[in-house]
């Protein structure tokens, strides 16, 4: 490995290696335990620079410090910058992107931001390590508050936590399923069982559309991880992807949603292992909804749009469902 290499992988690892929330020898990794700056960032005004090479000047309103662990003293307050949203070339697209890049700002749009920088809210808004926007449907400051509040209880509490919050009549983004994920991967599987139960029920359709796609992509991940997991991660990641691939509509040859491409990644990664398989075939599910997945099966084994590979997938998984 030459030494350009070893800084590369180095740096595409360091938002891994922040401060993570330890529960014993356990431990919770999301943006809110990672990030030691988490605020809450209002769009207040977007103006156009006449030449395309000056950027975006934008106003944003800090309205929320949540989280200052490196004692910073920020407060909230108004600042001032100038970015690029549209890059003039594609070697800057590529090495020189940031938050803003190809990001549609407008005037009123909201987001929890997160950061690892170590001097001004100026140098965090300019290159935020994540975010999540916060809008009518997906409210993820509470999400972020239920975090941090729940970072010194034990690991059975915030799995409880995380299930009675699946229960509210509020949508969750893609942190909230970060952060699921992560309690189903860490805990076992009598400190998750509440959330892996209300995962396979109700709690399935307390995600946003985005958010649903984030959810199986990470359980995806743990899943065929280098660390063996309980039975309520296989389960959930089971469960979940049969029940979305249920709600997606019936469109002969209509580009599939970008779920129904995730719900067929996922399925080579559930089927891999005979072990693995008990999991999609432990999941119990009423005939009108198995009546709906066969005939999506039916629909995306043929749909021009996508992979052989995904084609592939649709057919053994209406081979699984065919009465045994």
């Amino acid at each position: 490995m030459t030494k350009a290499t070893f800084f590369i992988l180095l740096y595409a690892l360091l938002p891994l290696c922040g401060q993570p929330q330890m529960q014993g020898q356990r431990y919770i990794v999301t943006p809110v335990t990672r990030s030691p700056s988490v605020f809450v960032a209002e769009i207040e005004d977007v103006k156009t620079s006449s030449e395309p090479s000056h950027g975006v000047d934008v106003r944003v309103r800090v309205t929320r410090i949540l989280k200052d662990q490196q004692q910073l003293g920020l407060e909230p307050g108004v600042v001032e910058v100038n970015v690029v949203t549209e890059p003039l070339t594609p070697v800057s697209a590529t090495y020189g992107a940031t938050w803003w890049t190809f990001r549609k700002i407008k005037t009123g749009q909201r987001f929890v931001m997160f950061s690892d920088h170590k001097t001004s809210l100026r140098e965090m808004i300019l290159s935020p390590v994540s975010s999540e926007e916060v809008t009518d449907e997906v409210n993820g400051v509470r999400d972020v508050e239920l975090m941090l509040d729940a970072s010194r209880k034990p690991l059975i509490e915030q799995a409880q936590e995380a299930a009675l919050a699946l229960g509210e009549p509020r949508r969750h983004g893609w942190l909230f399923a970060k952060y699921v994920t992560e309690l189903l991967a860490t805990g076992t599987d009598p400190e998750t069982a509440q959330l892996s139960r209300v995962l396979e029920s109700d709690g399935a359709l307390a995600f946003s559309d985005e958010a649903k796609e984030s959810l199986l992509r990470f359980l995806a991940i743990e899943y065929g991880g280098l660390y063996g997991h309980g039975v309520n991660l296989r389960s959930a990641l089971a469960s979940l992807t049969l029940q979305y691939l249920a709600l997606q509509p019936t469109q002969p040859q209509e580009r599939p949603t970008l779920l129904q491409r995730r719900i067929l990644d996922c399925l080579p990664t559930i089927r891999k292992t005979d072990h693995d398989l008990s999991a999609l075939r432990r999941v119990t599910l009423p005939d009108a909804v198995i009546q709906k997945l066969k005939a999506q099966a039916i629909q995306l084994s043929s749909n021009a749009h996508l992979k052989p590979a995904q084609r592939a997938e649709a057919r053994a998984l209406l081979s699984e469902l065919a009465p045994k």
